[in-house]
């Protein structure tokens, strides 16, 4: 998508999305050609170990000559700025489109050799680069394209000349992989420029109260009114998030399912390659779904829709799933997390287990990615007062006084004047803060600059209960398929791909699935003899219809099948009118795993 296809007037505000989306697209590029050498000096280590190494070596020196030019011109586009937008995008796809030859240029050196590992090698490589090409891009389809097709389509032409089964499909496959990776980048840059909009919008807001501060005094009636006005404004704020959310959930969630799919296919058949495939591929949908998630946090928590369930919470073992689960983004990092506890006795705390693991969780994720070299330690103190203080320490960069009271605001980030998207969006100590609130939790902060930054929970102590609780059960690489063969299942969604992709992961589960994009239909399939075991409903439906309109259609048809609501829309009040309606929900784009015990839940004991 480039400037003149987004729904904004022309003007300052649709120029400034173009420029920010070039700028990203310049600040990536230089950052590729090192890992870009290296997989084409394997791909020639390949290929000369075949004997085409005279062949092999000219396509090195003019893949790795154009990667250097991209480069360059990314260099020079960053001193001279970018004011001429529409023509430096056009020049930019040129460029793409002549890396995209030249880096498919080795697939006809590869598979005009005789069948063998260096056809599975070379497309796992240039996958992975297609995979890596969607964060280049800075959210511009048509670069991605210009670069994606000759890659995809020499990939796919090479599979499809071996005329075999297995070679047809892989070339289906990597067809289907490139329409959904241009997907993803389409919603990619919408959200981009939502974003965009957002902050232009935030800045005129804040220059228009700043102005109005000048004269409160004078003015006390309209100050009145300019806060009401910011009122509206925050309300606007949390319904664009939803629907900007909502609209890249969908195609994230299709393309989620299709991972599970892979994954199940990859248990099966033992295929080391395909398994390379699906963790490469959860690996990108879990740095894609993060700032998702702190979008859907903050619509909850605007929803009033969190609950709470206090319980009796063994400390220790909270803290080792903490540490399980921060571990990788720990090592890639090069940090180290520990724990600091009392030995020889458990603490127990009273809290909501969940919640209070999205608080430590959101606390040990921030301190990772502001530490750049050392350790985070989770420091538990003893009972003191009917408390037990739980800190989180690190060894990172630390926050200047003056920035400490600003740094639970939302969208605001300190040391991160680039807005990298690595480092979220400004929104995590912000719900930190919320959730406290809601549990009862004192939250305090301490930090030099330089020395590290410790946050601080006063936890209320709770007495040993009467029976030991359940160890947390780690998270699996397999599918939790036990109890849940064999399922009837429908689903109601407006989307073909969201369908077609349940379908396929359903039949490659052994489940029976009927789909329908409307209520009507699916009264229609109850009506010619289908009896779900569960509905998987969408909430947001065609013709202004919703997913409560399914539920009481089914209800009044007869069918008393558990329904489950999946749905990419976190609308503060549409959210708090699914919960009063009663019904389990669950949030695009929720993965297999997520998705299959939420099925697990609602099924609850009807099924043994």
């Amino acid at each position: 998508m480039n400037a003149d296809e987004l729904a904004l007037p022309a003007g300052p505000l649709r120029d400034l999305v173009l420029r920010e989306r070039i700028r990203l697209i310049c600040d990536q590029v230089r950052k590729v050609p090192l890992p870009n050498f290296l997989l084409d000096l394997f791909l020639f280590f390949l290929l000369q170990r075949a004997g085409r190494w005279q062949l092999a070596a000219l396509w090195l020196v003019a893949t790795t000559g154009v990667q250097l030019a991209r480069a360059w011109y990314a260099r020079s586009l960053q001193l001279a700025g970018y004011d001429d937008a529409p023509a430096i995008e056009r020049r930019l796809n040129f460029v793409f489109a002549a890396n995209g030859l030249a880096r498919a240029a080795v697939v006809p050196l590869a598979f005009t050799l005789p069948p063998g590992e260096i056809q599975y090698l070379t497309t796992m490589v240039l996958i992975g680069q297609a995979a890596g090409g969607v964060g280049v891009v800075g959210g511009n389809v048509r670069t991605y394209v210009t670069w994606a097709v000759p890659v995809g389509s020499a990939l796919a032409l090479g599979w499809l000349a071996r005329l075999d089964f297995v070679g047809v499909w892989i070339a289906l496959l990597l067809v289907l992989l490139f329409v959904l990776l241009a997907l993803y980048v389409h919603a990619q840059g919408d959200s981009i420029a939502r974003l965009v909009q957002l902050a232009h919008e935030k800045q005129v807001l804040s220059e228009m109260l700043a102005r109005e501060r000048d004269r409160v005094d004078l003015e006390r009636q309209r100050a009145e009114a300019e806060r009401e006005k910011a009122q509206l404004a925050s309300a606007a704020k949390t319904r664009f998030f939803a629907a900007a959310s909502h609209d890249l959930r969908q195609p994230l969630f299709a393309l989620s399912l299709n991972h599970t799919t892979l994954e199940q296919l990859a248990q099966r058949s033992g295929d080391e390659l395909l398994e390379r495939v699906s963790r490469t591929m959860q690996r990108n949908l879990e740095q894609a779904s993060s700032l998702l998630h702190q979008l859907m946090d903050k619509a909850t928590l605007d929803a009033g829709a969190v609950d709470v369930d206090i319980q009796t919470i063994e400390l220790r073992t909270l803290l080792d799933a903490v540490q399980a689960a921060q571990a990788p983004a720990a090592q890639s990092h090069g940090l180290e997390i520990r724990i600091d506890a009392p030995v020889g006795r458990p603490l127990y705390v009273r809290s909501d287990r969940q919640q209070l693991l999205r608080v430590v969780n959101n606390l040990v994720g921030n301190a990772i990615k502001f530490t750049p070299a050392g350790s985070v330690t989770l420091r538990v103190g003893s009972e003191r007062n009917g408390r037990i203080a739980l800190a989180v320490v690190d060894t990172g960069i630390g926050i200047d006084p003056r920035e400490q009271e600003h740094v639970f605001e939302e969208f605001y980030q300190v040391g991160n004047t680039e807005r990298d998207r690595s480092k979220g969006l400004g929104l995590g100590l912000s719900i930190v803060r919320r959730l406290c609130q809601l549990l009862d939790v004192e939250l305090t902060l301490h930090s030099v600059p330089g020395a590290g930054t410790t946050f601080e929970l006063q936890l209320p102590a709770a007495a040993p209960p009467l029976r030991a609780e359940p160890e947390m059960a780690p998270a699996g690489l397999r599918l939790p398929l036990e109890g849940l063969e064999r399922l009837r299942v429908l689903v109601v969604d407006d989307e073909d791909d969201v369908l077609g992709s349940m379908r396929t992961l359903t039949d490659s589960l052994g489940w029976t699935m009927a789909g329908a994009a409307g209520p009507e239909t699916a009264v229609l399939l109850l009506r010619d003899g289908f009896a779900p075991d569960i509905a998987l409903v969408d909430y947001r439906l065609r013709g202004g219809r919703t997913g409560l309109d399914v539920v009481r259609l089914l209800r009044e048809s007869g069918c008393s099948a558990p329904v489950l609501m999946v749905t990419g829309d976190t609308a503060p009040h549409r959210v708090t009118e699914m919960r009063e309606a009663g019904l389990d929900v669950v949030f695009k784009p929720v993965d297999g795993h997520g998705l299959l015990r939420a099925i697990r839940n609602a099924l609850g004991g009807r099924r043994s």
